[in-house]
């Protein structure tokens, strides 16, 4: 369980802009650690999407339960949100000390996530069950999120609706 732990405390680390954009980076660690097949996390991953929550936290609870029961989600979940949360409460800090230009920030953010979530879709794109409307819903997010100033949660909101319904058309 310590080994759970530390791989989702490294993930934590290094995850920047939503869990979208960590997705490849877990699955990375989770089938090379042997907790499952490339086919499986996939699956892991379209319930953590339709799972209220953010995506990697969800997913980190599910692997977690499936490699140690309860203990192990516990154990994934917390170590996953540790160092983020310790990171906003430091960059909190931080901004009320000294000036920055917020929409700057917000910006720049937003242009640096675009490119994480491309390698996510990139790598999930190996797993054979990732259908078309996918890439669509991608591509329709990315460029919405490009040229237009819609709201990131809008975004992720319009293709999470979108994804089920065409996942409800096409069952």
């Amino acid at each position: 369980m310590l080994n759970l732990a530390w791989v989702f405390f490294k993930i934590g680390v290094i995850s920047f802009g939503g869990g979208w954009t960590i997705v490849g980076v877990i699955q990375h660690e989770v089938v090379a650690a042997g907790w499952m097949s490339a086919q499986t996390f996939a699956d892991v991953v379209a319930i953590a999407q339709v799972t209220p929550g953010p995506v990697a936290l969800n997913a980190a609870t599910m692997i977690g339960f499936r490699v140690a029961g309860i203990p192990g989600a516990l154990a994934a979940s917390l170590a996953v949100v540790a160092f983020p949360m310790l990171a906003v409460a430091l960059v909190l800090v931080l901004l009320r000390s000294t000036r920055v230009d917020q929409k700057k920030l917000s910006d720049a953010f937003r242009v640096a996530t675009i490119p994480l979530i491309a390698a996510t879709l990139v790598s999930l794109s190996i797993t054979p069950s990732l259908a078309w409307h996918v890439w669509l819903i991608a591509a329709g997010s990315c460029a919405l999120s490009l040229f237009t100033k819609l709201d990131p949660l809008l975004l992720i909101l319009g293709s999470g609706v979108a994804g089920a319904i065409i996942a409800a058309v096409r069952l």
